[in-house]
């Protein structure tokens, strides 16, 4: 669930960008992992999906595979700018309508890196979701716009945004068991791979014709509820773990100057980087500063991780959903 200080600072970056172009924004092309996944994954034989309850349960559709109770990022922005929210690309709404739209790449599970993710299931890691986009540009929008002009101007007028890298860490740098990224590079060597393999991949979305960029730094990935819990397991009261922290924070300190060289470097585009760590950061330490309360509960459910350890092992079958905050486990059918 999108908290409302973190909507709000999303919501003035887009305004200051869109101002800024003195444009009306023509659609929302969007490319990311489970935060930004609307549906993409529901058909796919994953754990990483969430179109059952109590996904949903604020959503005026219900569960339709948003990791969130209701609204996502990607919908308040929408919402905010006045425009139809984009349909799961991989969804039964993706062919519905005459006019672009936009569309929801996002998947699950997904990375930057190809491999990331897939110990769970297959995914649209952020080679195969930039690919979709190119399958847009070139087969899609031609249909629905006339003309390479038509098609130039709606892309122009397009946001895109795009938040994904944390998987990389959390289910791939950090899961030696399932990964040998760990032993082949050392952290600044990963997060430099990242950084390029995302810069490469936003520089071929303005190649396509993507001229405005919103790009989210990796939040605190030391401060999911199930990482800390595996930290805790023993009595401890660490609220955050500080080493997960750490890999995270290299990778956003290489991120700022990736972003201002593209910005530089490419004309007439407009990148802008949300700020995401130190927000959620504040909002774990300081929940009451934002209105929000911390519950602690006595049984913590590590759905997720005893799910990895036994793929690894007899790939048991146990079908697992991951939402920020709390970890659901239903039979597979």
């Amino acid at each position: 669930m999108a908290t409302k200080p973190f909507s709000f600072l999303v919501l003035l970056c887009i305004s200051l960008l869109t101002k800024s172009k003195a444009e009306h924004v023509a659609a929302l092309y969007v490319f990311g992992d489970s935060d930004l996944d609307n549906g993409n994954n529901n058909q796919k034989p994953t754990l990483a999906k969430a179109n059952y309850p109590p996904y949903g349960i604020d959503y005026p559709e219900g569960a339709t595979g948003r990791f969130s109770n209701g609204f996502t990022i990607a919908d308040y922005l929408a919402e905010f700018l006045d425009i139809c929210q984009p349909p799961a690309f991989m969804g039964p709404m993706a062919t519905a309508g005459k006019r672009p739209r936009g569309y929801d790449y996002a998947s699950a599970s997904a990375g930057i890196l190809p491999e990331t993710g897939t110990i769970v299931g297959p995914n649209l890691n952020l080679t195969e979701q930039v690919r979709l986009f190119r399958k847009t540009v070139e087969t899609i929008l031609p249909q629905r716009l006339k003309t390479p002009e038509a098609i130039s101007r709606h892309l122009s007028s397009s946001v895109f945004l795009v938040s994904i890298g944390g998987n990389d860490y959390s289910v791939n740098y950090l899961l030696p068991q399932a990964s040998n990224s760990s032993r082949l590079y050392n952290p600044d060597q990963f997060a430099e791979l990242l950084i390029n393999q995302l810069g490469n991949h936003l520089q071929e979305m303005y190649r396509l014709g993507g001229r405005n960029f919103v790009v989210f730094e990796i939040g605190p990935i030391g401060c999911l509820p199930t990482t800390v819990a595996l930290q805790n397991i023993n009595g401890t009261k660490t609220q955050c773990v500080e080493k997960q922290n750490d890999l995270v924070s290299n990778f956003n300190a290489k991120l700022a100057p990736k972003i201002n060289h593209l910005t530089s470097s490419l004309q007439h585009s407009t990148f802008v980087l949300v700020k995401t760590f130190d927000l959620v950061l504040g909002l774990v330490e300081n929940p009451s500063r934002y209105g929000l309360k911390i519950r602690e509960t006595r049984v913590v459910l590590l759905a997720i991780q005893l799910e990895l350890a036994f793929r690894i092992k007899d790939r048991a079958k146990t079908e697992t959903a991951m939402c920020f905050g709390t970890e659901l486990t239903k039979p597979m059918l």
